[in-house]
């Protein structure tokens, strides 16, 4: 929520790895995602899509901290969410 509020510190940190004129684009997509999956729970292509999303924007999101060059604490940061988001695309996967 801190991309589409406009948060300093989510401004800041995208301004870092060159991602600022798309706060909003990105803040829409991770909102679009999390709706998805819940929506995922009573309709599998809509949480397999939406799970595989934010397994592709958080990857994204690691990716773009190493380019930046950022402290390894700053390149973990988003690691959690990849590996939720790849455990929520398995589990709609595997109950269809």
């Amino acid at each position: 929520m801190g991309k589409l509020q406009g948060i300093p510190q989510m401004r800041e940190l995208l301004r870092s790895v060159g991602a600022q004129d798309h706060a909003r684009l990105l803040g829409s997509l991770q909102l679009a995602g999390a709706v998805g999956v819940i929506v995922g729970l009573a309709f599998a292509p809509i949480g397999i899509a939406a799970s595989a999303g934010l397994l592709l924007y958080y990857a994204g999101a690691v990716a773009a901290h190493l380019r930046a060059g950022h402290a390894l604490r700053q390149v973990l940061l988003p690691l959690p969410l990849v590996l939720l988001s790849a455990a929520a695309l398995w589990l709609r996967i595997a109950t269809i």
